[in-house]
């Protein structure tokens, strides 16, 4: 989406497909949400803690921190969606590796939840090192190259 004031040849503040400016700060906020929540689920299930918190960050880590441990880690795909492609993502990892566990007769909610939190913080943990280390913009832009177009 670009508008009337952009510059011709400058990537437009709008730069992903859901039409919302996708900065630095926000993959910042995005990946310390998802070690977050998967950080405060770990610690309520290792207590026993239950209620509708428990539920509340179940449900958040499950429909998108694997999906963003994916993401964070594939700047093309960041570009494209901060928020969608992370909850398509985790769903469907989050379904794969259940359906591979009952498959082995192996299935245990809390030791899939145990490596799926481990694997995601891992992941993120990762990028958000990668990308202090090497100063990376998470999306990139395409830029009109100079030349001659076919």
């Amino acid at each position: 989406m670009t508008t009337h004031s952009d510059r011709p040849g400058r990537p437009s503040r709008f730069h992903s497909l859901a039409g919302a400016p996708s900065t630095l700060r926000d993959a910042w906020i995005a990946d310390g949400a998802a070690v977050a929540v998967s950080i405060a689920l770990a610690v309520m299930i290792d207590v026993g803690a239950s209620g509708v918190v428990r539920v509340v960050l179940a449900l958040a880590f499950v429909c998108y921190v694997p999906g963003r441990a994916v993401i964070a880690n594939w700047p093309s795909a960041q570009a494209r969606s901060q928020v969608a492609l992370p909850v398509v993502l985790s769903v469907s990892i989050v379904t794969l590796v259940s359906v591979i566990g009952l498959w082995m007769h192996a299935w245990s909610p809390l030791a899939q939840f145990r490596l799926e939190a481990a694997a995601s913080v891992a992941a993120i943990t990762f990028a958000m090192l990668w990308r202090a280390r090497s100063g990376r913009r998470p999306s990139p832009t395409r830029r009109p190259t100079r030349g001659r177009s076919r």
